[in-house]
């Protein structure tokens, strides 16, 4: 079963890392959803460069679009609670909730105050929202799991 094979790929890899005395620092299972029309989120993810044959007036990277946060939580649940386990077990595998940074109480948005919080459809991550709203929080947990100096910039 996949679920099974996921935990012992991420424990095997614990292992590896705690035998040569490094840390792994896992990202939690980023929300996804369909947030924009397949042609529109390839047209988005391609950088919406202009060009002399390409209409580029009639697409919208900007589409609001949203999961209910519990929809997200009975997807993922599998794989947080092997990501619980795999943490618990090695002091060197740390687990960063993305997805608390991602979503609110109630639910996982495309945007956060008028700010696109992914590419594309796959859920890779703005560079202007990981400046923005994942940064501080990454840097913060780093410093919390002495994985880093807080004296670093």
């Amino acid at each position: 079963k996949f679920d099974k094979f996921f935990e012992e790929s991420i424990e095997k890899i614990a292992e590896i890392a705690r035998d040569k005395n490094v840390n792994v620092v896992y990202f939690t299972p980023i929300p996804k959803w369909v947030r924009l029309n397949p042609g529109i989120d390839q047209l988005c993810k391609d950088g919406s460069q202009i060009e002399w044959f390409r209409a580029t007036g009639n697409k919208n990277c900007a589409t609001y679009s949203q999961i209910d946060k519990k929809v997200y939580e009975s997807k993922a649940t599998q794989t947080l609670d092997s990501l619980k386990r795999v943490e618990q077990s090695y002091p060197n595998f740390h687990v960063f909730p993305i997805h608390e940074f991602l979503c609110d109480s109630s639910k996982c948005p495309s945007h956060i105050n008028g700010i696109r919080l992914y590419r594309d459809n796959t859920g890779h991550i703005s560079i202007y929202a990981a400046k923005q709203y994942l940064s501080s929080g990454i840097r913060s947990f780093l410093i919390e799991r002495n994985l880093i100096k807080k004296s670093n910039p």
